[in-house]
């Protein structure tokens, strides 16, 4: 199954990887990169693996998350392929992070 990222979850996941490198070096954003590659492999091979996002029931579609590193929650949904939607710093409110896809 094909894994697709959409262009806002790209940028988020791009800027995420620069801060990590600028405030933890690069050898820790080798390892968020890496991660990333193991979690869409995992997803291509699963892509119900994560689970059903709670604070997103009721969508037109079953949005699912999977952790990407300590902080980062990967939102996506499945259709004929895995549709990478947003990228959520588990820090932040989530309520907030949700409003953007409802």
């Amino acid at each position: 199954m094909e894994l697709v990222w959409e262009t806002d979850a790209y940028s988020l996941w791009e800027d995420t990887a620069r801060y990590i490198e600028r405030e933890f070096g690069y050898i820790a954003m080798v390892d968020y990169i890496n991660e990333t590659a193991n979690i869409e492999q995992q997803l291509i091979n699963n892509p119900y693996l994560g689970i059903e996002e709670p604070l997103l029931k009721g969508c037109s579609v079953a949005f699912r998350s999977i952790v990407l590193a300590k902080h980062n929650k990967v939102i996506y949904f499945v259709t004929d392929r895995i549709n990478v939607v947003d990228i959520w710093d588990t820090r932040r409110e989530p309520k907030h992070q949700a409003a953007k896809l409802k």
